[in-house]
C-alpha cells in the first residue's frame, strides 16, 4: 500500500511534506555539514552529491517515503516511514547538524506519527533506537512514544553490517 502524500503546516512557519526526487537540492544543502551518516539507508557518510540525493529520494517511494520539515526553503529535519505491513510501519528521523537541539525532530515526529495513525491508515508506528543515543530517546519520549523493549542484535551497523541491540519505542 502506497503512503499518501502529505503537505501540512504543523506550526507557524513550519511545514511537513513528502519529499520527491525534485527535492535533491534540499538534501544536498542539509547534509553539507554532516560528518556522519545522513538520513538513512545505504547512502554516504557526510554530504550528499546531487546525484546521490536524487538516487536516495527515488529509492524512497511506495512503501518507503521520506518527509521534510521545512522553514521556508530550508530542510530542518527529515523523516522516513517504512511500511512493514498494511497497517504498521517504522519511522525514522534525522536532523542536520545546525538544526539539532531545537525541537524540530520532536515536533515533526509527533505530527507524522499522529498523521500516520489517522490519515496514513496505520494502527501502529514504532522507532528503533540505539541504546546509547540519549538524544534520540529524548525525541521519542517528547513525541509521545513509549519504550517497549530492548531487542538483542536486531539492528545492523550501516558501515560494517555487525548486529547490535536496539530499543523499540512505539505508538499504538
Amino acid at each position: 500500500m502506497t503512503v499518501p502524500p502529505l503537505d501540512a503546516e504543523i506550526a507557524s512557519g513550519l511545514r511537513l511534506r513528502t519529499l520527491t526526487p525534485d527535492d535533491a537540492s534540499l538534501l544536498v544543502e542539509a547534509t553539507a555539514t554532516e560528518p556522519g551518516r545522513a538520513v538513512w539507508g545505504p547512502y554516504p557518510v557526510g554530504p550528499y552529491t546531487p546525484a546521490e540525493a536524487r538516487e536516495a529520494l527515488q529509492a524512497w517511494t511506495g512503501d518507503q517515503t521520506s518527509f521534510a520539515l521545512l522553514d521556508d526553503t530550508r530542510l530542518l529535519a527529515a523523516f522516513g516511514l517504512m511500511r512493514e505491513a498494511d497497517d504498521i510501519a517504522e519511522l525514522a528521523y534525522w536532523v542536520p547538524p545546525p538544526h539539532r537541539r531545537h525541537g524540530y525532530a520532536t515536533r515533526g515526529l509527533r505530527f507524522l506519527a499522529e498523521w500516520s495513525l489517522s490519515a496514513g491508515g496505520l494502527r501502529r508506528v514504532w522507532l528503533e533506537i540505539e541504546p546509547a543515543n540519549t538524544a534520540s530517546r529524548s525525541v521519542a519520549d517528547g513525541a509521545g512514544f513509549r519504550y517497549e523493549r530492548r531487542i538483542r542484535d536486531h539492528c545492523r551497523n550501516p558501515e560494517t553490517g555487525a548486529p547490535h541491540d536496539c530499543l523499540i519505542y512505539a505508538k499504538p
